[in-house]
Parts: structure tokens; sequence; C-alpha cells
């Protein structure tokens, strides 16, 4: 098998060049930071591009895109007998039951949890003993009746799966999906206090394999020719077993149009599509035979999905047709351009006026503080402890600064282009670019990027006498009103480590 998805032009599987540069410009237009894109007609991709410093080679957080996965190993649990879609969590959990099991608990099955219907009013929140902890909270509504987007219910499958196999969502699927269709490194970010990983939300994936899975799922459950899952799961799997608008789920737009198993059904006929939070998007569309994947960071994921209904599909033709070289040349020049950078090379030449700057900056408070580059490159590691800045300098050349951060007697070094682009370097084991400028002689602006999470951060350094005051804010927009991070305060000096 190659390594890569077979190509073709866009005009060659019957869509315009032009009609993919309006779906870029309306996303521009709207926006939307799109990270990347890949779209596939007839199994071929016929565009795709990374808004840099996204890569191909880089994996990106899935989110509940995650849970279209988990689905499909569910089915082929199914498919081997190891559980049913009408076995009760009752049954599967009986050593974390509460004390007096409730009637619509009792009745909760597998399949219930698949389209988000297993009866709860709200979405638990699990803590270390999570499961006891899910089927404990009230099962307000019978099973089955009542949709409520629920991540934990998600991960009771895989530790339903776990319990009954014996195996970890990833390996699971290893054997049976990602080695037969050509999917690389995957691996599950998240993981509960024993060691389940968490299917809900926990995958990384490039956007290549994105595209394999999707294209797995509209086949159907073939992949060269060899049948891996019955097409009738699929059609539970893809079809709306549940309808999503309803007095508890707040869904609107594209997620009020009904769920499958851990699939979402879309606006235009048959169209249904993996979703994961701030736009992780496999968006199939079996009547066009067409997919488009997406990744990007952005609070208004319906736009995304509206460019796609109002630009794409109505451009698909049932023939291929004529090549047009200079729209196709114009679309390539761009999509080999794509880049995210938003500061351009400052007017002040740093080496002019920053060295001055390169001294050693420490906390100026008594408790030692947390440096945020720890929130970007830590992937959804809401209670992990972050570690404590202890000194802080940055040095200066002609194209490039290091922002030098020692954190628990570790020192670790952070590469800023200053030429306009984006300087890559490790931080913690992750990939990050970052670029930076002077607004003016005393502010040094920065934006730094985790390429393997979904967003990244914006730094603001301002340096007084004696003193370095440093402002944050995510890169993350449009999702809900943020609250105000303080602002950084350090003053010259050296930590003794």
């Amino acid at each position: 098998m190659s390594n890569k998805l077979p190509h073709a032009t866009p005009e060659q599987v019957g869509i315009p060049a032009q009609a993919i540069q309006e779906f870029l410009d309306r996303a521009e237009q709207k926006g939307i930071e799109l990270h990347s894109f890949m779209l596939l007609r007839h199994g071929k991709v016929c565009a795709q591009g990374w808004w840099k410093p996204y890569g191909a080679e880089y994996v990106h957080p899935m989110y509940s895109f995650s849970k279209s996965l988990t689905s499909t190993a569910i089915g082929f649990a199914v498919q081997e007998g190891l559980i049913k879609l009408e076995d009760r969590l009752a049954g599967l959990f009986p050593d974390k039951l509460p004390e007096s099991p409730s009637e619509n608990l009792r009745r909760a099955t597998v399949k219930d949890l698949l389209m988000m219907g297993g009866g709860h009013e709200t979405e638990p929140e699990g803590g270390e003993d999570w499961m006891r902890d899910f089927l404990a909270h009230p099962f307000v509504y019978e099973p089955g009746t009542m949709f409520q987007y629920n991540t934990e219910g998600t991960n009771m499958l895989c530790a339903a799966l776990c319990r009954r196999n014996g195996q970890q969502l990833t390996a699971f699927l290893r054997e049976r999906l990602f080695d037969k269709i050509g999917i690389g490194e995957v691996f599950c970010a998240l993981a509960g206090p024993e060691g389940t990983e968490m299917g809900g939300g926990g995958f990384r994936l490039r956007t290549e394999d994105m595209a394999r899975f999707m294209q797995f799922v509209m086949q159907r459950g073939v992949w060269n020719g060899e049948r891996l899952l019955p097409e009738a799961w699929f059609d539970q799997a893809t079809g709306k077993q549940i309808e999503t608008a309803n007095h508890i789920y707040s869904g609107k737009g594209d997620w009020g149009l009904g769920y499958g198993f851990q699939f979402w059904r879309c606006k235009p006929e048959g169209v249904y599509r993996a979703d994961g939070l701030w736009g992780q998007f496999g968006i199939a569309m079996p009547k066009q035979d067409a997919l488009l994947i997406i990744t990007e960071a952005t609070g208004h994921t319906q736009d995304t999905l509206d460019a796609v209904w109002d630009t794409l599909i109505p451009a698909f033709r049932d023939e291929a047709l004529p090549e047009d070289a200079k729209a196709q040349a114009a679309l390539e020049y761009r999509l080999a351009n794509l880049t995210l950078a938003e500061l351009p090379a400052g007017k002040l030449k740093p080496w002019d006026t920053a060295k001055r700057f390169e001294k050693a900056y420490v906390p100026s408070g008594k408790e030692p503080v947390c440096f945020y580059l720890d929130m970007i490159c830590s992937f959804l590691d809401f209670g992990g402890k972050k570690a404590e800045l202890e000194r802080l300098s940055l040095t200066f050349e002609e194209n490039e600064a290091i922002l030098s951060l020692t954190e628990q007697g570790e020192t670790r070094e952070v590469a800023i282009g200053l030429a306009g682009d984006y300087a890559f370097s490790s931080y913690r084991g992750e990939p990050v670019a970052a670029m930076g400028r002077f607004r003016t002689h005393r502010v040094f602006e920065v934006e730094v990027r985790c390429v393997q999470t979904a967003f990244g951060m914006r730094l603001l350094f301002q340096f007084g006498e004696g003193t370095l005051t440093i402002s944050r804010c995510k890169t993350l927009l449009g999702y809900g009103d943020e609250p105000a991070v303080p602002d950084l305060v350090l003053r010259e000096g050296e930590k003794q480590l």
C-alpha cells in the first residue's frame, strides 16, 4: 500500500478549482483560523493545505472527533461478540453501581451510550473513581429517549471495551483498523486515574490519517477490497438514532439535526460528520462521494460548516471538468503559502535596541509563578501541576531571539523568529513555533504555537526600569468570554538554583 492517498486535480474529479478558492475566501472573511484541510472526491485528494506553523507531519488534537473512533471500536467489539448493543451498564460495571440503582440506570445499555441517550439530564463530571461517579449521577430519563451530550458516557464505552477484551482503545484499533487502512502514529493523550484511555476526546491524529479513517467510514467498512466491518454497522452509526433538539440540550444549527453512534447528522441531505471541539471535522458527503477534513481553532464552527454547504457542495459535478491550468496554478500557489503569521517583521532592528534587555528576570512576588507556555504545551492537562518559573531571560540576534525559562531547576529554550516567520524548537517534548517583533523600543510582542495542540499564546513583554511585565492571552477567539489573566511581573536578578 502506498504511504499516501492517491491524488488528482480538482477538475479531474469534477470540482472547479475556483470553488475551493471560494471556500478559503469565505473562511478568511469569517475570521476562521484554519490549521489544515484535505478535500477528497472519489477517494482521491484534490486539494490540501496546512497553515504554517502547522504541517502535514504533526498530529493535531481531535477532541470529540475521537468519539467516532470509539464508536468504530465498539463496532468491531460487536462484530467479534465481545460486546452487544443490548448489554446493560449494570452488568458491565456491577462493582461500580450505587447502593440502590434506579430503574433507569438498570435499563441503560451500550446502545444508549453510543447515541448519547443514557438518561442523564446533565453531563456528569468524574473524579478519581469516575466510573462510579458516572453511574451515581442521576439517570433522570428513560434510556434512549432524551439526548444529552455526554463525554463521560463515551469514556465508559472505552472502559467496557477494556473490561471485555483487556486492551486499551488504541491497541484494540491498531490491529483491527489502523494497520489495515495505513494509519501511522496514533495515541490517546488522556487517560483516567486507573489508566483507561479516554476515547471521548483524547486522540491526536495527522490530517491524512483523519482522512483515511473517514474514507473507511464512507466506504462503509471496506478498504482495498477487504471488508473489515459489516455495512449494517454504518447504517446505524451514521444514521439518525436520536433527535438532538430537546429542552435539556441547547443544540442549534447543525447540532440540532440528530445523532447516530457518535456521529452527527448535517443540514445537506445524507451528510454526516465526526466533530471535535473548536472545529475538528470529518465531513462525509456520500451522495457526492466527497470527503472534507478540517482542523482549526474557532469558536464559530457553524460558520465553517456553512462555508462548506454554500461553496463546495453546490460546486460538485457528476463528470470531470476541462482542466483549468490558470485556476489550478493560482490554487496551488495559495495552498503552498498558507500561514497563520500575523506579526510582520518589526521596523525596529532588535540588535540595535534590545541588547540592554539581555538580563535575568525572576518572579517579583514571594511565591513562584507558573509560566503560561505550560498551558500551551500540555494537551488538555487541566488538572496537572504546572512548572514553577524561577528565572527568565531573552537574548536577541539579527533574525532570532531565544527565550530561556528555568522551571524547577531545568532550563528550556524557545526560539523566536524575528524576520516575519516562525522559528521552531522543542519545549517539554512538544514542537513549538514562535515569532515576534518589537512594537516599540521597550515592547516586544511574541506569538507562540505548540503545533500539536489547537491553540497558542500571545505574549507582550514590556521592559521597565529593572522590571519586566508580561501580558498574555490565548490565540483562540470566539469561544466564550475568558477570564482576565493577571500580568506576570518579574524583576531583574539572579535566582540561586
